[in-house]
């Protein structure tokens, strides 16, 4: 029973490392989506946050199911996943290791964010709320039905407007002086925000993070999504402004990036974000989506085709090609799961065959009680599908 148990968890950690692999390229053709201004102005930032939050909760769930239709890899996946399973000392393999690393690394993370989270919310709740008439005034002509009344703080040392908290937001202001209608486009920003439950999805990506720490996928994800967030949220609120208010939205915008940098390491949703380069990105699209409408056609299309390959994902696997008995260990061939594995008796003792596919031989029943055997080819074509 030990000994397939430990063959089950090595045919689990192949379908996970084909799960990550799988997953990647998903990251790859969503980030460079997201670079492609012309797509999004064609298509809507919303499109791929969409297409992000599906990839990142495949994230969540590397690994294969009960219906999933397996495809052998016979070259580079089967040689890695050979690397992988190697054993280094007793029955440890590399895989092992890693998986070890992996974990401990990961709850180092987890704790990480929680304790950024907590002292974070520790140093806001020494503050006192700015209650000031035009702060005031600013909130009211900007706020609606949906919303209700936020905490607002000025804080030294954060350099752009940000939202934070997931249970109770509160909006920050840097040390700046706004003018009554800056404020209200920040304000509306930051709103657009909690509206759409931004920051949830902001913590979705940062708690994947924590254990996808070691892809640097992940982490153009990451930057990615958090661009896609600011461009839709742009989009939402100028749609309905004139070329004026769109002129001193922009006009906010260069004010607040003149004044620096906001640090990465804090929880928040910034107005601005981190980078310059998704400034200009940000100017573009307001500038170029005023001109540009979405093609409906277009966006269905992109759809039916993200979700078709997303589905294909969980029905097909890619897995190393054991077709050739001296491939697979005697340790893997005597721990094989009894769903997927059938023998068929012959002249020198009996024909193993895993999922469909012959993998060996054996002399002996006597470590595969209970298992399905057939007494010819015939029998077993009848009633199992052979590759």
């Amino acid at each position: 029973t030990l000994m397939r148990s430990s063959a089950a968890s090595d045919v689990y950690k192949r379908q996970v490392f084909a799960c990550i692999l799988l997953s990647s390229v998903f990251m790859i053709v969503v980030c460079l989506l997201g670079n492609r201004i012309n797509f999004i102005l064609k298509n809507s930032a919303n499109l791929l946050v969409f297409f992000m939050i599906m990839v990142m909760l495949r994230m969540f769930f590397p690994c294969n199911f009960v219906f999933t239709k397996n495809i052998y890899s016979t070259r580079a996946l089967t040689v890695i996943c050979d690397i992988l399973m190697k054993h280094i000392w007793k029955d440890y393999s590399v895989s092992d290791v890693i998986i070890v690393v992996w974990i401990l690394i990961s709850f180092m993370y987890i704790c990480k964010l929680i304790h950024t989270q907590i002292q974070f919310n520790r140093f806001l709740s020494i503050l006192v709320p700015d209650n000031s008439n035009k702060i005031e005034k600013a909130y009211k002509s900007v706020q609606n039905n949906k919303n209700y009344k936020f905490e607002i703080y000025k804080i030294q040392g954060i350099k752009s407007p940000c939202i934070t908290g997931l249970i109770h937001p509160k909006i920050l202001l840097p040390e700046m002086d706004f003018t009554e209608k800056e404020l209200q486009y920040i304000f509306k920003h930051e709103l657009q925000h909690f509206n759409h439950h931004d920051l949830w999805l902001n913590m979705l990506c940062e708690i994947i993070m924590c254990f996808y720490w070691w892809n640097p996928f992940a982490y153009f994800l990451k930057e990615k999504f958090k661009d896609m967030l600011e461009f839709a949220n742009d989009k939402k609120i100028t749609e309905s402004m004139n070329e004026m208010e769109i002129y001193e939205y922009l006009e906010c915008m260069l004010k607040i990036i003149k004044n620096s940098k906001m640090h990465k390491k804090i929880p928040v949703l910034c107005f601005i974000g981190c980078g310059r380069s998704t400034v200009q990105q940000r100017f573009d699209l307001i500038i170029k989506g005023q001109e540009k409408k979405y093609k409906h056609r277009g966006y269905i299309l992109y759809i039916m085709v993200f979700c078709f390959s997303y589905i294909l994902s969980f029905v097909f696997a890619f897995e190393p090609d054991y077709n050739s008995p001296s491939h697979m260990s005697d340790e893997i061939i005597y721990n094989l799961e009894n769903k997927d594995t059938f023998f068929i008796k012959n002249n020198q003792g009996y024909k193993i065959y895993y999922k469909g596919r012959f993998i060996g031989n054996c002399k002996s029943l006597e470590t595969f009680q209970g298992y399905r055997v057939y007494k010819n080819d015939k029998e077993a074509k009848e009633n199992e599908e052979i590759k």
